[in-house]
């Protein structure tokens, strides 16, 4: 038992490492001083850009490969296109948040905007579900398992994934200027409480 705490210790501790470095605690260069610097936003741009891109073009690649190899390695294939397909959309995602605050919310916005430093949780979140890829990639080069492709599921979560993400672009842009990130807890001036869909 004390060594699970031991081990839960250090994992919290590099968490909260790993949320300082994507918060560029400790950063003095003044390109990344604060939230609206031009080298937090274009950073973190070009990283969640060269995310997407990378998955996309992996997911596509596999796709391309599953259909003419029927043999071991399209099954190993198909691991990795799951993985690349739940990167694109989690990149999607991050470079939606900010482009949508950009445009509807253009004073809010900051290198926050792309909450890819949400909180500790979702860090928590993000590196349990590396390691669930890691586990399930591992038995499936051993043959211990096998990835069937992408099936029914897979298509329905797409679905799910695109139309919320459809929802939440219409909810941020109909709020405009009264949405925010981070909760609120005092009324701003310029709030606007939304009583219609």
């Amino acid at each position: 038992m004390e060594n699970a705490n031991v081990y839960a210790a250090k994992f919290s501790k590099n968490l909260h490492a790993f949320q300082d470095y994507l918060g560029f605690v400790d950063c003095t260069n003044h390109a990344f001083l604060n939230n609206r610097s031009v080298g937090r936003n274009g950073l973190l741009g070009i990283l969640t850009g060269m995310t997407f891109a990378f998955s996309l073009a992996t997911f596509v690649f596999t796709t391309i490969c599953r259909s003419y190899l029927l043999t071991a390695p399209a099954k190993m294939l198909s691991s990795v296109q799951q993985f690349s397909l739940y990167f694109t959309m989690l990149a999607l995602f991050h470079i939606l948040e900010f482009l949508v605050t950009a445009l509807y919310n253009p004073g809010m916005c900051t290198s926050t905007s792309f909450i890819v430093d949400h909180s500790t949780a979702y860090s928590a979140a993000l590196a349990f579900s590396l390691v669930e890829y890691g586990v399930r990639f591992l038995l499936a080069t051993l043959g211990v398992i096998s990835f069937p492709g992408l099936r029914f599921p897979e298509y329905f979560g797409l679905v799910l994934v695109v139309g919320g993400q459809a929802l939440r672009f219409l909810a941020m842009k109909k709020c405009g200027e009264s949405f925010n990130h981070i909760i609120q807890d005092k009324k701003k001036d310029n709030h606007v409480l939304g009583e219609s869909s």
